[in-house]
Formats: C-alpha cells, structure tokens, sequence
C-alpha cells in the first residue's frame, strides 16, 4: 500500500485509540469511491490519448494519399503494371487508415454519472430530520450507492477503450502497410532508373 493509500484509510487524529465501526466502514467507501473516480478519470484520459492519435494517424494518411495521387497524375516514367498495382495497394491501405482513424473517433456515449442523480440521493438524505447515526447511515449509503453507479460506467467505458484503441491500431497497420509499399516502389524505381 502507498504513502498516500495508508493516509487516506488513517482514521482520524481525534479518533485514535478509539475507532468507531461507523468511522471505518465511511472511511472504506469513501476510499472505494476515490478509487473509483479515479480509474474512470484515468479511462478519460485514455479515451482523449486514442482521439489525439487517432488525429494524427489521419493526417499522416491524408499526406500519404495527396503524394499518391500527385505522383500517379505525374509519373517521371510511365508506370508498369507492377507499379500500378503496388501504387494501387498503397492508396487502397491509406483510405483503409484513414477510415480506422474516424472510426476510431467515432462519438462516444456519455459515461457519466449524473448529477442528478447524485443530488437527488444527497437531498433525500438531507430532508430526513433523523438522528447523527441515521444521517451517517444516509451517508454511507450514498457513498455504496456511488461506488455501485460508477462501477458499471467504468466497464463500460473501459469496453469502448479498449475498442477504440482496437481499431485505431488498425489505422497504424495501415499506414505501416502503405509506408512499406511506398518504399518498395520507390525502391524499384530506383533500381530501373538507372
């Protein structure tokens, strides 16, 4: 357990020597819903790493693409049908990138917790007039019913992730693709140019 995982699950100073029951378990579902607003917002941060190189991974294809067409419009030599080919395969494996690429930054659905929601269980606890120990017990429901909601949005956005980024090495696969075939062809046109 780290430095900061231990202070977090300390008890507080008031309280050592006597911790309450009530006090631990508030403690463990705070902790417990820290965790877990904290891997949801670590899944955010993955979803926007994917969509930043999913960008790039577009453009990179689109340069790719607009050098292809201008040097098929503009042969230095006539181009055999190897070449064609191989130019065409090249193209072909840059449109396959780019369209892995939108894909993958493709609109997602929210993942969210609402406030709503959030609010709506925070006022319910409030309006009851009970006792300290039926409020804390309120409190600590709220915490479970967190943790409870937020674990189904985590999979799920974990589940999108993990498809993203699925099809976004797609996209790179392409791009390798084509970038091979480019140097392939400018290879040959090398050797025969001579």
């Amino acid at each position: 357990m780290t430095a900061i995982e231990n202070q977090t699950l300390r008890p507080p100073e008031a309280n050592v020597g006597v911790v309450s029951e009530t006090t631990k378990r508030r403690e463990f579902l705070e902790y417990a819903r820290d965790h877990t607003k904290s891997e949801y917002d670590e899944l955010i941060d993955a979803w926007k790493q994917i969509d930043t190189k999913a960008q790039g991974a577009t453009a990179i294809a689109g340069i790719f693409l607009a050098a292809a067409f201008a040097y098929a419009r503009a042969p230095t030599t006539p181009l055999v049908a190897v070449e064609k080919w191989g130019l065409g395969l090249v193209v072909c494996c840059l449109v396959a990138a780019i369209g892995f690429a939108a894909w993958a930054m493709f609109v997602r659905p929210t993942f969210a917790l609402t406030a709503r929601k959030v609010c709506g269980m925070v006022a319910e606890a409030i309006q009851a007039q009970d006792a300290s120990s039926e409020l804390t017990r309120r409190y600590e429901g709220i915490l479970a019913d967190t943790i409870d909601a937020l674990g189904p949005v985590n999979r799920s956005l974990l589940n999108h992730v993990n498809v993203k980024a699925g099809r976004l090495r797609l996209a790179h696969i392409a791009i390798l693709a084509a970038a091979t075939g480019i140097v392939l062809l400018t290879i040959r046109a090398l050797a025969f140019a001579t």
